[in-house]
């Protein structure tokens, strides 16, 4: 459910989306050759030239988090969402708590 939702939101072939029950958290890998990674690496290389391509990737991200809420039942309401940093793995660059984003490094 949530990787077509993603696949909706960001597009085909550009995240994978884990979801750990234990834990509740839904982690959303870019793929090696995404226009979303392109993105994000063009965005730490050229020093936020492109903040209109996080703008639209934190839009996505917004759209997959409140998409997922309307299938998510009771019991799971207070779930996780992060956008992992695809070279460092233990950094992310979003993360939310169900539908609200409590960090976001790629805000301007």
């Amino acid at each position: 459910m949530a990787q077509t939702i993603a696949d909706n939101d960001f597009g085909d072939d550009e995240v994978q989306v884990y979801y750990s029950k234990k834990s509740n958290l839904f982690t959303i890998k870019t793929l090696s050759d995404s226009g979303v990674r392109a993105n994000l690496k063009e965005y730490f290389d050229s020093y936020e030239d492109n903040q209109d391509d996080m703008n639209d990737l934190t839009s996505n991200y917004k759209d997959f988090i409140r998409d997922v809420n309307d299938h998510m039942g009771s019991k799971y309401k207070k779930y996780y969402t992060e956008l992992e940093n695809p070279w460092n793995h233990s950094k992310v660059y979003i993360d939310s708590t169900g539908t609200k984003i409590t960090y976001n490094y790629l805000d301007d």
